[in-house]
């Protein structure tokens, strides 16, 4: 099971501070928070550039999920079978012109991030595009019935090479998306846990419930698979990432009801559906936890969920909460965003 994009944006929380000498006449400081202004002002805060990182990767990554991976390969192993046939319908799409946050073009506040992110997404972007073209080739070559001049001689080398462009994109892809979640969780928000602002509150509740879920997440997708290949996983991970998304749960709900957060001006009703989603997806992990330690999931049940997960179109109940959440948590983003 490839790990899928879960992929979020951090709210994003600017603050400026300018500080200067106690001497200097007035136009000394005048010039100096200019020239301070126009710094910050060409560079992007961290937390925005991992957005538009993300933002950039969604539609790409959304092609060649876990479900469409499975499609894929079921199309090409059926063309690879048929040579002399060769129906193949399978597009990408090209992907968007990403120049703009690459190199020179975008200044981030800590390009230490910039360093280590760059160089990743410039191999997804790499990567896809090499994908693509394998796929079109293939296709080109069905579609223009070309196989009727070598018998399908080609089909074997264009399937396979296809296959290997998807299985590293996916690659790539895992690679960039893990590093900028860890650096997403690094980051501090520069909110105080204390605030009684229902944005404010909302924000950290979005952040820290989104942890828990992609944690209980992690800790859903290893188990199944250890499962599934007769194994006897640690049962410890399911349990703490429960108790701990429960016990999280309870007190951001409290703090965010003291605050009437479903009230909040342009958020109150995002933060509503948000809050819904966790809980459905809190039922959801429950029932496996429960069931997981029971025995009551057995090994073919296992294999079952591991591929309802990697070839139903919308996968197990478990799969499809934590996606909930996932878009749930953008949509509060965005409306921050629009808010401030």
């Amino acid at each position: 099971m490839s790990n899928s994009w879960g992929k979020w944006s951090l709210l994003l929380v600017i603050m400026l501070l300018v500080t200067l000498g106690t001497t200097g006449c007035v136009s000394q400081i005048k010039e100096a928070v200019q020239n301070a202004s126009e710094s910050v002002s060409l560079k992007t805060t961290t937390i925005d550039y991992l957005n538009q990182i993300v933002e950039a990767t969604r539609t790409p990554s959304s092609q060649v999920n876990d479900w469409a991976y499975a499609s894929f390969n079921s199309h090409l192993t059926s063309v690879e079978s048929t040579p002399k046939e060769c129906s193949y319908t399978m597009e990408i799409n090209e992907i968007a012109d990403q120049s703009n946050l690459l190199g020179d073009n975008i200044s981030v506040e800590d390009e230490s991030v910039k360093n280590i992110v760059e160089p990743k997404f410039k191999a997804y972007l790499g990567s896809y595009k090499a994908l693509r073209e394998a796929n079109n080739k293939l296709a080109d070559y069905c579609n223009r019935e070309t196989y009727k001049d070598d018998n399908g001689a080609q089909v074997s080398s264009l399937t396979e090479d296809t296959k290997s462009k998807m299985t590293d994109f996916i690659a790539k892809d895992n690679d960039l998306n893990s590093t900028v979640k860890e650096i997403q969780r690094n980051t501090d928000l520069g909110i105080d846990e204390d605030s009684t602002d229902p944005h404010d509150v909302i924000t950290l509740a979005s952040d820290v419930l989104t942890n828990d879920v992609e944690d209980a997440h992690v800790a859903y997708s290893n188990w199944v698979i250890a499962k599934a290949d007769d194994k006897n996983p640690d049962i410890s991970t399911v349990k703490s990432t429960k108790d701990k998304l429960k016990a999280d749960i309870k007190k951001y709900k409290e703090k965010a009801d003291s605050v009437k957060a479903k009230e909040a001006e342009s958020v109150g009703s995002y933060y509503e559906s948000y809050i819904s989603v966790v809980d459905n997806f809190d039922v959801e992990y429950e029932k496996f936890a429960r069931d997981a330690e029971s025995g009551a999931l057995t090994t073919e049940k296992a294999n079952e969920l591991l591929e309802e997960d990697q070839t139903g179109i919308i996968g197990s109940a478990i799969y499809r909460a934590y996606g909930d959440v996932i878009d749930a948590h953008n949509d509060i983003v965005n409306a921050i965003e629009r808010y401030h």
